[in-house]
C-alpha cells in the first residue's frame, strides 16, 4: 500500500470507527445541534489536516534529517485550506453517525497524495507502521465531542489545549485571528 493511500484511509477509517463509539448526547433541540455540530467539524478537520501534514514531515525528519524535516513542514504548510465546504441537506439518524459523515465528506479529498508528492523521496519508506497518528486522531475526536456533548448542555468544558479553547471562543462567537490559527495549525 502507499504511503499516500495509507495516510488517507488511516485518517478516514479513524474517523468512522472512533465515532461509531461516541455517545450519543441528550438533545431537544435538533437543528441546534447541527450548527453546531459545523464548527466541531471545522475543528476536527483542521486537526486532521494538521495530523496528516506532521505525520509526512515526521517522516521526512526521521528518515531525511532535522533540516529536511523542516522544510517540508514549511512547504506543506501551504497545503491546508481554510474553508470548509457546505454541508449536504441529509443528515444521519444519530449526531455521532452525523460527525463522521461529514467528517468523511471533508476528508475524502484530503490531497495527502500532494503532501507526500512535496516531501519527495525524503520520506520514509516505512512510514505506514506507525500507529501515533490514529492515536492522536482518536484521543481529540474523543476529546472534541466531549467539549461538543459539554455545549449542548449549556456549558464550557475547562481545558489546557489550544485547540479547545480556541474552539470554544469561536463557539461563544470571538472572531479573534488566534483562534483561527489553532484550529487550523494545532496539530
Amino acid at each position: 500500500m502507499s504511503y499516500e493511500t495509507w495516510l488517507l484511509e488511516t485518517t478516514l477509517t479513524t474517523f468512522q470507527r472512533t465515532c461509531a463509539a461516541l455517545a450519543e448526547p441528550r438533545v431537544d433541540d435538533i437543528p441546534r445541534a447541527l450548527r453546531m455540530m459545523t464548527p466541531l467539524a471545522d475543528a476536527l478537520e483542521g486537526f486532521a489536516l494538521g495530523c496528516a501534514i506532521a505525520h509526512v514531515a515526521t517522516s521526512v525528519r526521521r528518515w531525511s534529517g532535522e533540516t529536511a524535516g523542516r522544510e517540508a513542514l514549511r512547504r506543506l504548510r501551504r497545503h491546508v485550506r481554510s474553508a470548509a465546504r457546505s454541508e449536504p441537506d441529509e443528515v444521519a439518524a444519530t449526531l455521532p453517525a452525523e460527525l463522521a459523515a461529514r467528517m468523511h465528506r471533508r476528508l475524502v479529498y484530503m490531497p495527502v497524495a500532494a503532501f507526500v508528492a512535496e516531501a519527495g523521496d525524503a520520506v520514509s519508506p516505512v512510514a505506514t507502521h506507525d500507529d501515533i497518528l490514529e492515536l492522536r486522531l482518536a484521543a481529540e475526536i474523543e476529546t472534541g465531542w466531549e467539549h461538543y456533548r459539554a455545549v449542548l448542555a449549556g456549558e464550557l468544558l475547562p481545558t489546557d489545549s489550544p485547540l479547545w479553547n480556541a474552539w470554544g471562543r469561536k463557539i461563544r462567537g470571538a472572531k479573534d485571528a488566534e483562534a483561527r490559527a489553532h484550529i487550523l495549525c494545532v496539530a
